[in-house]
Parts: C-alpha cells; sequence; structure tokens
C-alpha cells in the first residue's frame, strides 16, 4: 500500500491525471447536467438543431485549438527558460490576433445567415445569428486556458472551467425555461459561460503573474507551429464533430434520433481528457524525442484505451437506462439503441487519436500530423460518393481513427528505437 501511494504521488502524470480527472468529472457532471435541461426541455428537432451548432462551434472555432495548443507549449517553454514574467506579454499578443479572427467569422454569420440556415435545413436565421454573436468571446477563452495548463498550474484551470461550465448551465436553463424553448437560447447560455471564464482567468493569471519580472528577450517564434497546427487540428476536428453536421445535411429525417445518440456516446471523450490533458506540457520538445517523452506518451495511450474500453463497455449495456434517465425516453428504437451502442465504440479509436496528435503537436512532428487531415479528406469524400446511411458513417469514423493511431504510434516506435 506504501509503494502504491508513493507511485502515485511521485509520477507527475498518474498525479496530475488523478488532480484533473476528479475535477474534470465535475465539469462533465455539469455538461451532462445541460443535455438533460436542454434534451429533456426543447423538442427533438429543437434539441437536434442545438447539438448541430454546438458541433459547428467545435469545427469553426480551429483557430481557437490552434492557438491554445500554439499557447500551452510556448507557456511551458518560457516556463522552462525561467521568463514567466513574459506570460503575460505573450497573452497580449495572441488575443490581438483572436480579436481579428472571431470579428471575421462573426461578420461571416451576420452577413450570410440565410445561406448557412439553408445549409442545415433551417427555416429561420435567428440561430445563426446567435453563434455569430458569441463567437468573439469564444475566441478568448482558449488563450488564458492554455497559458494555465502550460503553467501545469491545473487547479486553477478547474476553477476557472468549474465556474464557466457551471454559469453555462445556469444561464442556459434559465433561458430555455423562462424564455422560450428553442434551440438559439441554449446556444446563447453556452457562450456566455465563456465570458464568465475569461474574467475569471484574467484575475487568476494576473494575481500569479504580476510578480515576475519581463525580459527584454524576443518570445518564442508561434507563426510556424500555428500555421502546421491549424492544418492537423481542422482534420482531427472534422474527424471528432462533423458526423451530426453531415446527418443533418445528407439525412435530415434521421437527425432528430441521431443526435441524441451522437451527444450521448460522445460523453466518453470526456472520460480520458485528465491524462490527455496532464500529457502534453510534460512531452514538448524543441530538441527531439527523447525516450522519457515516447514512455510517457505510450503509457498515456495504455491509459486512455484502458479507461475508454471500460466507458464504451458500461455505456454499451446501459443505452436504455441513460436515454430515460438523460432524457426521459423510456422506449428506444432500433436505430437509435443501435446508433448508441456502436456510436460509443467508436470513440475508443477517436480517444487514442486524440493522444497521438496531442503529442504530435507536442514534439513538432508536423509531417507525420499530415496524415490527420488526409484521412479527414478521406472520411469526406468516401461519405459524400457512397451516401450510405448513417451506420456506415459511424464505421468509417472508427476506422479512420484507428488507422490513424496505427500509423502515428508506428513511426513513433520506429523512432524511439533509433534513438534508444
Amino acid at each position: 500500500m506504501h509503494k502504491l501511494f508513493k507511485f502515485f504521488n511521485n509520477d507527475k502524470l498518474v498525479k496530475d491525471g488523478i488532480i484533473l480527472f476528479f475535477g474534470m468529472a465535475f465539469i462533465h457532471i455539469l455538461n451532462l447536467l445541460f443535455q438533460v435541461v436542454m434534451g429533456r426541455v426543447l423538442s427533438t428537432s429543437e434539441y437536434a438543431l442545438l447539438c448541430t451548432l454546438l458541433n459547428m462551434l467545435n469545427i469553426f472555432i480551429i483557430p481557437l485549438g490552434v492557438i491554445s495548443t500554439t499557447l500551452n507549449r510556448t507557456t511551458q517553454i518560457l516556463v522552462q527558460e525561467n521568463r514567466q514574467g513574459d506570460i503575460l506579454r505573450l497573452i497580449i499578443k495572441t488575443l490581438k490576433i483572436t480579436f481579428f479572427i472571431g470579428i471575421f467569422l462573426s461578420l461571416i454569420c451576420f452577413i450570410f445567415p440565410t445561406n448557412i440556415a439553408s445549409f442545415l435545413n433551417l427555416n429561420r436565421t435567428e440561430p445563426v445569428l446567435i453563434f455569430g454573436f458569441i463567437l468573439l468571446g469564444l475566441f478568448s477563452r482558449p488563450i488564458f486556458d492554455s497559458v494555465l495548463l502550460g503553467m501545469q498550474n491545473f487547479k486553477d484551470w478547474l476553477i476557472v472551467s468549474i465556474f464557466g461550465w457551471s454559469s453555462r448551465l445556469i444561464i442556459g436553463s434559465i433561458l430555455v425555461l423562462n424564455i422560450s424553448a428553442f434551440a438559439g437560447w441554449g446556444l446563447l447560455g453556452h457562450g456566455l459561460g465563456f465570458y464568465i471564464a475569461i474574467l475569471i482567468s484574467i484575475l487568476l493569471l494576473y494575481s500569479r503573474l504580476n510578480k515576475f519580472k519581463k525580459t527584454s528577450l524576443d518570445l518564442p517564434p508561434l507563426t510556424g507551429f500555428i500555421g502546421s497546427s491549424f492544418i492537423i487540428l481542422f482534420g482531427l476536428s472534422i474527424i471528432m464533430f462533423s458526423d451530426i453536421i453531415l446527418v443533418k445535411h445528407l439525412y435530415p429525417h434521421q437527425v432528430d434520433e441521431f443526435a441524441y445518440a451522437a451527444t450521448l456516446g460522445r460523453l466518453i471523450i470526456f472520460i480520458p481528457q485528465a491524462f490527455i490533458t496532464s500529457m502534453f506540457p510534460k512531452v514538448v520538445s524543441d530538441k527531439g524525442t527523447s525516450s522519457n517523452h515516447f514512455k510517457l506518451f505510450t503509457r498515456t495511450l495504455l491509459i486512455v484505451l484502458i479507461i475508454t474500453i471500460i466507458g464504451s463497455v458500461f455505456f454499451y449495456w446501459l443505452v436504455p437506462f441513460l436515454m430515460n434517465l438523460i432524457y426521459g425516453i423510456k422506449s428506444l428504437s432500433s436505430n437509435l439503441l443501435l446508433w448508441s451502442r456502436i456510436f460509443a465504440l467508436s470513440m475508443v479509436p477517436v480517444s487514442l487519436c486524440l493522444v497521438c496528435v496531442r503529442y504530435v503537436l507536442a514534439q513538432k512532428k508536423y509531417l507525420l500530423g499530415l496524415t490527420i487531415p488526409l484521412g479527414a479528406i478521406l472520411y469526406l469524400c468516401v461519405i459524400f460518393e457512397f451516401q450510405s446511411g448513417i451506420i456506415n458513417i459511424i464505421i468509417l469514423l472508427t476506422l479512420v481513427s484507428l488507422a490513424q493511431v496505427v500509423i502515428i504510434f508506428t513511426f513513433c516506435l520506429i523512432e524511439f528505437r533509433k534513438i534508444r
């Protein structure tokens, strides 16, 4: 027992992973409660629309993922060089970039709301306008999140996240319960949670960094990493989040049920996030791969594999119970039951693919990372060419993700054997 306690206390990946795991478990409960409220209050068509809009956010705000990854990595480099006082300079420099990106995407929604609504088979433009309204705020939060994670200040990050997700739940619930049971109000509550999280992040970061002095040294270059990361993460986002958008466009008559299956099944991805988040700053390097980096990567893959398999197997058997508990659906159609179970199982390779992408970016293995967008292109081409149904979309998602994991891990293993 003493040796076990010593292992958990001394192993940084496991120790930080456990802290993040319990904190993120609470965050995921808040997310689940948000889905419970929205799933029960909104009609099936409005809930499907809300799920589609939330997944669009995950794709259209890809610069957030790029900038978040870049700042996480750059912050860790500054910490390694004992330049914490320059982190505030880094934040201000990046905010200038995100402001213009957010304005640009917001204007697209305000200028072309009818076109976007038509693509999604909507008969109104209000949800698109609300989507555009919150984009500017959404483009700021990842800056503060990534700096906290890059500093490995996981407790502060959890405080910010818990307040943000709590606000999302409370505000979104008030809006749909008291104003109108439409998807746009739920989306607005989701967006306002980001603004509250930003405010808390600013206060915490200022209190942590104000005591350090700035240097006159140049900040580490960002542009090369941002450009390469954008392509890789854009491909990843298509693989992870485009399914419900594709179903909304190709099979609109089936999207209502699929929205429940995909939203519930995607919860599997959240289970291993703590260990993936903990791994990234620990494998950051500008000097190439080391033996310790690869071993940490392998251990993270193993942990994520075990956790997601256990989670998906439990989910497979508990689908009827969870559908009744969360959405109040007592009688499941055969399609809803099948989609839910297969989608949950597909999240195992998708989670492993996420680990591989984070490792590739931390190690600046951009050429290897290009397999991700190539896989995304193949994924979309096959779906649009054959249009063979929802089951085949899920199966293709599984196969593409698994192929990415095998390719990336194999190349990293070969490299590891060369340096060992």
